[in-house]
Parts: structure tokens; C-alpha cells; sequence
């Protein structure tokens, strides 16, 4: 179903996969594992026929690429863009890690999900298609801005599985996902598998250990290793006793603002007529870290948002007290900066990394001349552990790995110098070793700053590692049945 031969890809001087092969057999699920930034996203996006092709593109776009790749028996590097058009949903699935921009910021779920039964001929209705996908039906008549990252994933896994495609290519199908709907699709993943060829790439061993029957090992663009899941993917070691971070009631009202931080009273937020939260009060101390948890569509995300600024405070008050002993003040964008979940899109990919922190800075405050921005650009990259070379000023944010990128947006939100920072779920989609540096990087600005943090996040370990306190967000059939 799927045979790789010889394939290479480069961007610009950049080696991304340095001739890989393999084959994924109907009725087998392959798994494709490795660090941030050794390539896996870009061969998924290059079996689906998605980086730019011909002459002139490939000249254009700087990639480059030779071997061979056939999908279900299409010559995937050599088939013209109709011949891809029809092959994409019909032939071949896809489940994407770029969740920012993935679906149609102009249609509803309903007519996302509509458009693919059109298309296919699927029978039913979407109220029925939704019960069957674990997609509540209230997200029906919601745009994609209106959804969070696990129910943005959930809407991607039916757009993609709903044609029944015999092959499907899983790039980090779960990372979004709290851990009742990660076993869910988990389950839909093996529904049907042995009618299928499935390639699961990923950073995830414990997901690869569930899902796959073989293991290939990518390292530095190139396979070097290949075998069985259990013999390759060692057991998950026990895990260690926690002590969890004390908890916070979600209605606890804050009475004085005397000790410095971050006050929230009383907010409440709906969309379309529909309570995402209701009466949230809390407070998080400066020097201080306050897990978000919660299901996804608990509101989580839409609750960093308007910390950050990025969406309207319909009810209560957020407000800002200053070590300094004054008065509360209004929260507003310019005390707080969000880290977002998805970092390439977090920021324009034609930007050099020079660029990205100089357009923070100007924001941020006068600096007079270029030269100044720069070198204010490099202290910033030294407090995050990214290299302040030339070479690396000058390297466009589209190519750098996850790790990198998620660190470069975590020095941009710091050039704003802001009292609070919030991070949207900063490690769901990086590897282990990607994932403990932006922890540890978390962990120490909190006390180098003496930020007041807000980690949103579905993960409890996360929680664990750096925050002193955590926020259970009721799911919202808490708020209709309550």
C-alpha cells in the first residue's frame, strides 16, 4: 500500500530526509518515530503530495526531492494535482499535527462535515455522524476559531476516517487530546485496521507501543532502525509516586487583593448563548505557577485567551497587583503574553528569527536603532537556551523544529516584559527531550522573573512538574446539568 524507495528531500542547503525506505503492508500499521525536527512531519506532508510541486514551485518553495514514493499505487512525487486532488480523502487520509490552520476558518463543523459526506456519498445525517465520531453535536454550528486544540483534533480524525480511505497517515493523531478521548481514538485507530495500511508518526512510544506492529527509527533524516514494536519500544518504565500541586475550588471568591499577582473575579463566558465558564474566580501569586485542567472543550483554552488579551472579557474582572504595594489595576495586553500550542503558526513562516524578536521589541517599547534591537534579540535567545549566532538569526521560523520554535515564542512573549505569562498547552506536541526543556526553561523564569504563570494544559505530569497550584475546569454538561 505504501513503498518508499531511495527518497530524499531537501530546503535550501538543508537535508530533511537522506535516502529512507520502507513499505506499510494492507492490514499493518507502521509507526514512524523520532525527535523534534528529524523530519517526520515533512515526509507525512510529502506522502500526501502536499509540499509544492513541479519545476518551478520546487524551485520556488527551496525543496527538493528524489527516489520514489507510490501510495495505493500512485506515483505520488510525479502524479499531477488533479490526479492528487482525487487521491486525497478517497485513496489516502490524513491526520494532521498543524491543527492551527487545518480546517476552513470560513465553515462550521456542520458544513466540514457535510462537504465530506457530499463528496463521498456518505449516508446519514451529521447529528448522526457526530454520535458516531465523538464530536459533541453543541460544536456543530461552531467556526474553528471557536474550538479548542482536542476538539479541533476530534474533527479532524471523522473528516479523515469518514471516506473509509485503505491507507491513513496519523501524524501525531493524539497529542491534542485529554486522556478519555486519546483512548477513544486510540480505539478508532484499530477499528477496521486490518482493512487498511496505517503509517503513525510520532514522538508518543506508549502511543506507538498501542498502535503499531512495526517500529522505524528516524534520526538525522535517516532510518536506522527497523523491527517489531516490542522489540524495538522498550516496556513504559513504572511510574514514580507524585505529589500532586494542591488544587483550587474553580468558585473560590477572592476578597482583598493585598499580596502581589494576578486577580481574576467572577468571569464568566459563553459562546453562542452556550456557557464555556462560569464564575471563575481565582488568584495566582507573583512568583507563582496555576495549572489549568480540564476535558477538552472545558474551556481551557478559551480561558488563556482572554487572560492574554486575544478575545473580549464578557463578565467579571481581571486585575493586576504590583510588588510595588499599588493599587489593583486593570489587566490588560501588555502585562500578559500567551505561549501558544501551536508555535510555527504562532508566527509569520517567511520570518527569519531575527525578524520575529525585533517586531516583539519595537511592539514593546522605542528602541532606536536596529543594532540595539539585536543585540536585546540575542539576551533574549540566551535566556531561552537558543543559539544567538548569525546563522541562526538569519534561519526562517518554518524551518526550525518544534522545540525551537516553541522556545523562540517563549523569548518573544518576554520581550513584552510581561507580569503574567500564559502557556496553552507548550508541550503537547513535542518530544521527551524537547518537552523537559521548555519545563525546566517554564520553571525558571518563574523564579528569575518572578512571573505569575498560567499553564493550560490537559496533562497532570506537566501540571506536576511546575506548578504550585491547579484549576479543574467542570466539563460544560457540568454547567447545563448543574
Amino acid at each position: 500500500m505504501i513503498q518508499v524507495q531511495s527518497l530524499c528531500l531537501s530546503f535550501g542547503e538543508r537535508r530533511i530526509l537522506d535516502g529512507i525506505s520502507f513499505t506499510v503492508a494492507r492490514g499493518e500499521t507502521l509507526a514512524i518515530i523520532g525527535g523534534s525536527g528529524v523530519g517526520k512531519t515533512s515526509l507525512a506532508r510529502l506522502l500526501m503530495g502536499l509540499l509544492p510541486s513541479g519545476p518551478a514551485t520546487k524551485a520556488r518553495s527551496g525543496f527538493r526531492w528524489s527516489g520514489k514514493v507510490l501510495v495505493d499505487e500512485l506515483d505520488v512525487l510525479r502524479a499531477k494535482q488533479r490526479e492528487l486532488r482525487r487521491f486525497r480523502g478517497r485513496q489516502a487520509g490524513m491526520i494532521t499535527q498543524a491543527l492551527a490552520d487545518a480546517l476552513n476558518p470560513h465553515l462550521t463543523v456542520r458544513q466540514h462535515l457535510r462537504e465530506v459526506m457530499y463528496l463521498h456519498r456518505l449516508p446519514g445525517t451529521v447529528e448522526e455522524v457526530c454520535a458516531a465520531c465523538n464530536i459533541p453535536v453543541r460544536l456543530c454550528n461552531r467556526y474553528p476559531a471557536g474550538l479548542s486544540g482536542g476538539e479541533i483534533q476530534r474533527v479532524l480524525t471523522a473528516l479523515a476516517m469518514l471516506p473509509r480511505p485503505p491507507v491513513l497517515i496519523l501524524d501525531e493523531p493524539t497529542a491534542s487530546l485529554d486522556g478519555a478521548n486519546r483512548a477513544r481514538a486510540v480505539e478508532a485507530f484499530r477499528r477496521d485496521q486490518q482493512s487498511r495500511c496505517q503509517l503513525l508518526i510520532t514522538h508518543d512510544h506508549d502511543l506507538a507501543r498501542e498502535l503499531a506492529d512495526r517500529v522505524a527509527v528516524l534520526k538525522a533524516g535517516r532510518i536506522v532502525e527497523v523491527g517489531r514494536a516490542r522489540d524495538i519500544l522498550r516496556p513504559p518504565a513504572p511510574s514514580r509516586p507524585m505529589v500532586p500541586p494542591s488544587p483550587v475550588e474553580p468558585r473560590l471568591q477572592t476578597t482583598t487583593a493585598s499580596s502581589p499577582g494576578l486577580y481574576v473575579h467572577g468571569l464568566c463566558h459563553a459562546h453562542s448563548g452556550i456557557p464555556v465558564l462560569r464564575d471563575l474566580s481565582f488568584h495566582v501569586p507573583q512568583g507563582g505557577c496555576l495549572a489549568i485542567l480540564g476535558e477538552s472543550g472545558a474551556g481551557k483554552s478559551t480561558l488563556a485567551r482572554i487572560l492574554a488579551g486575544l478575545e473580549p472579557l464578557q463578565a467579571g474582572q481581571m486585575s493586576w497587583v504590583s510588588s510595588k504595594g499599588a493599587r489593583p489595576v486593570e489587566l490588560s495586553s501588555r502585562r500578559s503574553a500567551m505561549v501558544s500550542q501551536h508555535p510555527h503558526r504562532a508566527m509569520a513562516r517567511h520570518f527569519t528569527v531575527e525578524q520575529v524578536l525585533s517586531e516583539a521589541l519595537a511592539l514593546a517599547g522605542p528602541c532606536p536603532e536596529r543594532k540595539g534591537r539585536v543585540l536585546q534579540g540575542r539576551d533574549l535567545l540566551e535566556t531561552v537556551g537558543l543559539p544567538a549566532s548569525p546563522s541562526f538569526l538569519a534561519q526562517r521560523s518554518a524551518t526550525l523544529s518544534g522545540g525551537e520554535a516553541q522556545r523562540l515564542v517563549i523569548a518573544r512573549a518576554l520581550a513584552t516584559e510581561p507580569d503574567v505569562l500564559i502557556a496553552d498547552e507548550p508541550t503537547a506536541a513535542l518530544d521527551m527531550v524537547a518537552r523537559e526543556r521548555v519545563l525546566n526553561l517554564i520553571a525558571r523564569l518563574k523564579e528569575e522573573r518572578n512571573l505569575a504563570i498560567i499553564l493550560v494544559t490537559h496533562d497532570a505530569d506537566v501540571a506536576t512538574c511546575i506548578a504550585d497550584h491547579f484549576l479543574e475546569l467542570p466539563g460544560i454538561e457540568a454547567y447545563h446539568s448543574g
